[in-house]
């Protein structure tokens, strides 16, 4: 028996109550929704603190006040940004029967350290240019004297 069959059942008992469950599940939805966003919003205000911890050695809570301080002006975009990154994440790591972490983990460390970079106005690798391809080299002289060994001149 699924768990949406046993909803139904359940909910066909209730048959004058149902337009007032719908409506208690639709406010849930909306309130589980707006707390995901706040504790996003936090979490992309304060996720750099452990980078400031590291790099600077601030003290943790010296770290959390630089953090916040730091990522005031981009807020919306790091929201944004890290919103994506999170449910791309999470999607892959479920697509790949949890193996995706192996993957994904990596990736948001070095997501967290490029915008830590990035918000503290510090330079950040960039990818080496790539020339012209190189020139194959010149043909070598043909072999004298049938691939024996030139004798040697007196000095």
């Amino acid at each position: 028996m699924s768990p949406s069959y046993l909803f139904y059942y359940c909910t066909s008992l209730l048959e004058p109550e149902l337009n007032a469950l719908k409506v208690i599940l639709a406010l849930g939805a909306i309130l589980l929704f707006c707390n995901v966003l706040c504790l996003l919003f936090l979490f992309a205000r304060f996720a750099w603190g452990i980078a400031f911890l590291v790099d600077r050695g601030e003290g943790p809570v010296q770290a959390l006040l630089s953090s916040y301080a730091y990522s005031t002006g981009s807020t919306s975009a790091l929201t944004r940004n890290l919103f994506v990154v999170l449910i791309g994440g999470l999607i892959f790591f479920c697509c790949t029967c949890r193996i995706g972490y192996i993957l994904v983990m990596p990736f948001l460390s070095c997501y967290i350290a490029v915008v830590y970079l990035a918000i503290t106005g510090q330079p950040f690798p960039r990818p080496i240019p790539v020339g012209p391809p190189r020139q194959p080299p010149a043909p070598l002289p043909p072999i004298e004297n049938g691939g024996k060994p030139l004798p040697k001149t007196a000095k």
